[in-house]
This record gives C-alpha cells, sequence and structure tokens, in this order.
C-alpha cells in the first residue's frame, strides 16, 4: 500500500532538508545521515553536525476549509537543528541555519503538490551546553493539507 498523504509530507520535508548544501546555494552542508524523522537512537554522538530532527506536531481538522468529499487538515511540524559553533559566531550560525531551514521548505510550499501551503510559524534557538559549542534551533511549521473523506491515501 502506498504511504498517506501525511507520511509523504513528512518525506519530502526530510528530502528538502537533505538538500542543503553550500553547492546548492545554502551556507550550511547537512549530511543526508543527519537528517531524521523523529529520533530512536538514545546516544545522538555518533551523527555529526549540523544535526536535524523531523517531529509530528498536532494536527487539526479545519471544517470552515474543507469543501465536498475533503477533510482540510493543518499539520504541525517541529524541526530541531543541532549545530556547533564558537560563542562568537554562535548568532550567526543560528540565523543561517535558519535562513537555510526557510529557503529550503518554502522552494516548494506545496511539498511536491501533496499541500496546500507550508508556512513558518515560530522558530526559537537556545544554547544546549555551556561551553557554548552546541546550540540548538525549534521551527515550528505548520503545513495545510486535504485528502479525500476518510481517505488520507488519496486527494
Amino acid at each position: 500500500m502506498a504511504d498517506s498523504i501525511r507520511e509523504s509530507i513528512f518525506q519530502d520535508i526530510k528530502t528538502a532538508i537533505q538538500g542543503i548544501s553550500k553547492s546548492a546555494g545554502y551556507k550550511n552542508n547537512i549530511d543526508s545521515d543527519n537528517v531524521h524523522i523523529i529520533h530512536g537512537a538514545a546516544d545522538d554522538s555518533a551523527y555529526g553536525y549540523p544535526l536535524v530532527f523531523i517531529y509530528p506536531g498536532p494536527e487539526y481538522l479545519n471544517d470552515e476549509k474543507c469543501e465536498k468529499g475533503k477533510d482540510y487538515y493543518e499539520l504541525g511540524v517541529q524541526v530541531e537543528a543541532f549545530l556547533r559553533s564558537n560563542k562568537e559566531t554562535m548568532n550567526t550560525s543560528i540565523n543561517t541555519m535558519l535562513a537555510d531551514l526557510k529557503k529550503a521548505l518554502g522552494a516548494d510550499h506545496t511539498r511536491g503538490g501533496l499541500a496546500i501551503d507550508t508556512r513558518f510559524v515560530a522558530n526559537d534557538a537556545y544554547l544546549v551546553d555551556l561551553t557554548g559549542e552546541t546550540c540548538g534551533i525549534i521551527m515550528l511549521v505548520q503545513v495545510d493539507y486535504e485528502h479525500n473523506y476518510a481517505d488520507p491515501y488519496n486527494q
């Protein structure tokens, strides 16, 4: 059986983030092996930086936007990125990573035709360790999509 529309959207988000590289016009290089939908390993030290996790957030049915025979959903997605930097360049590193994530995810706001829109809702940055070498970014994204009524596999 084919993936659901929702699962296909997550796979498209992962693929978009895996495309972040300096050779493609971004400021960062993200190794495709360092991009994960959720995360199952207990030890992240095996991965390099930047390290990106994609988490499903809340999903809501929007009755006001439902058309006949369709279910219209607003899907929350949390993108969390960890990067290494020194104290002097941390702010610049955070800003370029946020810009790269927005550029990559905004390049196709329809997620390959699966979504109606992809919107950036909020973001936050934080220090992971007190040495000032690792910081994190949380970006909240909303993906609006629809599928046939009670059929999450077909649009």
